[in-house]
């Protein structure tokens, strides 16, 4: 019986960081950290590259850019998936709002997995969120 208790959880470990391992997951916890103010560890905690890593400046960039939308744009309300584009298997590229009081923002997220695991290829903050509405024709901004 303990052999089989033991199994069982070591199955469901296994499965649970599997499920931690996809690019929705690391999306989700990006958000919850962006909702506490965490910007910093949120850009942090996302799986890079060697290129994303190496380029100090484009995680100061983004950093900078992601507080002075927050400042600028009001109260955080959380975020909405605009659109999941599966290039590939293993490219996969997901744009969000990022909703604010005042006004939406837009996000996108581009995932690539060489190997066995995800990492983040590139992050892209739009001020503008009407790029979205040209490609959903009833998406009134």
């Amino acid at each position: 019986m303990k052999a089989i208790t033991v199994l069982t959880i070591l199955f469901l470990a296994a499965n649970f960081s599997i499920a931690q391992n996809e690019p929705e997951d690391y999306v989700k916890s990006f958000f919850a950290l962006v909702a506490q103010g965490k910007i910093t560890e949120a850009i942090e905690k996302m799986p890079t590259n060697e290129k994303f890593d190496s380029d100090t400046s484009y995680a100061a960039k983004l950093h900078t850019r992601l507080e002075t939308a927050a400042k600028n744009s009001g109260e955080y309300c959380g975020y909405e998936l605009i659109e999941k584009e599966e290039v590939s298997p293993s490219y996969v590229v997901y744009t969000y709002f990022i909703k604010y009081l005042n006004a939406p923002q837009q996000i996108q997220f581009t995932f690539y997995k060489p190997k066995d695991s995800w990492q983040v290829n590139n992050i892209n903050l739009t001020a503008q969120a009407r790029q979205a509405s040209a490609k959903r024709p009833g998406l009134r901004m």
